[in-house]
């Protein structure tokens, strides 16, 4: 149960950290996406990508939320949390030791059902920081959890996130 108040505390400040004016004020559009146990995640809620990088910790932080469905209504949160020094790195750079979280949550008339997994097992590759924008792949495991018996196998993982 622990686990799901980090997930949810991790949905909330991302929210929260949304920019107001959209992507239309940002330019390029944002993407975070990956093949997460074999299905694929696509970050597709307008704002729903936040990317973070604090210059004093050197922590770069991305969340993405993905909304499907009318009547069975299916939310899914991904979030992946390196240190990564971006000022004066030559490019790309690999990270090998990132933490994240992944989680889907099913409601309908019918009842709910949630599942998710969360620790470290995650490396990031950044190909490019403008100073602004942040552009890389990333994949791993995410390690088993409370509501889950096996381990979730991120492949393809790619980003490409304005920077708070």
């Amino acid at each position: 149960m622990r686990m799901w108040k980090i997930v949810g505390l991790l949905a909330v400040a991302g929210l929260l950290a949304l920019p107001a004016g959209g992507d239309a004020m940002r330019g390029k559009k944002e993407k975070l996406k990956a093949k997460i146990n074999g299905k694929g995640f696509k970050a597709n809620l307008k704002d729903s990508i936040v990317g973070a990088h604090d210059p004093t910790t050197n922590v770069v932080t991305l969340i993405g939320l993905s909304h499907k469905g009318l009547r069975k209504v299916t939310v899914k949160t991904l979030s992946l949390s390196c240190v990564a020094p971006l000022a004066g790195t030559t490019f790309p750079m690999t990270v090998t030791d990132c933490t994240g979280s992944f989680s889907i949550a099913t409601a309908s008339l019918g009842g709910a059902s949630s599942v998710g997994w969360a620790g470290p097992g995650l490396s990031m590759t950044v190909t490019s920081f403008d100073g602004t924008r942040l552009n890389g792949t990333f994949d791993g495991t995410l390690p088993p959890s409370d509501l889950s018996d096996s381990p979730a196998n991120v492949l393809k993982g790619k980003f490409a996130v304005d920077m708070q």
